[in-house]
């Protein structure tokens, strides 16, 4: 009987290291997503200095140009959106840290918005072609 316990004590013990290793893969695995997170936000407000900087470089693009780097913005900012959520719900993120997110999305959605009405403005002020004019 007295290998019994010690059988059950060595697996129980083995259980508790399993559960501990586990614990520490899953601790540094949402520590890095929360490191990545904050670099992803420095990122985009680096972008966002960038648009600010250059709003009308980037207004007067060639459109597929324009659409690809907007096509880029939409998602870094989408994907973040959802990061930041997800490490909220699971108490990984302090709330200044999800304002400062939420501050950055709003402001690039309305420097995206700024963007596109200002490339309409330039394009309707483009002059046009007059028929017959060679």
């Amino acid at each position: 009987m007295g290998s019994d316990s010690h059988l059950a004590a060595t697996t129980t013990a083995a259980r508790a290291a399993r559960a501990a290793i586990n614990l520490g893969f899953s601790t540094a695995a949402r520590n890095a997503d929360r490191a990545r997170l904050l670099d992803d936000i420095n990122a985009l407000e680096l972008r966002l200095a960038l648009i600010d900087d250059r709003f009308e470089r980037l207004a007067g693009r060639g459109d597929d140009q324009y659409q690809a780097w907007r096509r880029d913005t939409v998602t870094k900012t989408r994907d973040l959106a959802v990061r930041a959520r997800t490490l909220e719900v699971d108490g990984l993120i302090e709330a200044h840290h999800r304002r400062r997110v939420a501050a950055v999305l709003v402001t690039i959605r309305a420097r995206i918005v700024a963007l596109d009405e200002r490339r309409v403005a330039l394009r309707d002020r483009r002059p046009c072609s007059v028929p017959g004019d060679r």
